[in-house]
């Protein structure tokens, strides 16, 4: 599923440069011996998600490959790689129910960072390739459920359950 908000930087475009979401992990139920499997992020027009697509990596999730970037909890994702960012025991866990990412993106530096329920993690990405358009995104396993915020108002929620 693809949004219809895409945002860009195009010389004399009078948009606005920075943009913010926040995710609410609503439900999550494992299914298998496998932990579930969460990313929030952001994505670009050239993101393609089918395994063996695009620069040689698997494209399964956000953050697989160098078109889109994501955060699971734990990890900062970008080109197949995990960016370890969290400093405490949160290994084992991961994202849990009331957990909320939030997710900017700055198109005037470039920069995007992340927070979980409402801290800022330590680490964020620059200087990124800001070619395509940009969309908020998410992948994750059967048995998740996120309400997705945009805007100001507190019950501004779309959820999407898988």
């Amino acid at each position: 599923m693809r949004p219809n908000i895409v945002v860009g930087v195009e010389d004399g475009e009078s948009m606005y440069r920075k943009w913010y979401f926040e995710v609410v992990i609503d439900h999550i139920e494992q299914v298998t011996h496998l932990t579930p499997h969460i990313r929030i992020g952001w994505a670009t027009t050239q993101f393609q998600p089918s395994p063996g697509h695009g620069d040689g990596f698997s494209s399964n999730g956000i953050g697989d490959n160098t078109y889109s970037y994501g955060f699971d909890g734990k990890n900062i994702w970008f080109a197949g790689r995990p960016y370890d960012v969290m400093n405490y025991d949160r290994v084992s866990i991961g994202l849990k129910k009331n957990d909320i990412v939030g997710c900017l993106l700055d198109l005037t530096i470039p920069e995007m960072w992340f927070s979980l329920n409402g801290l800022p993690i330590k680490g964020l990405l620059k200087d990124f390739d800001l070619t395509g358009m940009f969309y908020p995104a998410v992948s994750l396993s059967s048995r998740v459920r996120l309400a997705i915020k945009f805007g100001f108002r507190t019950n501004s929620c779309v959820f999407f359950s898988f």
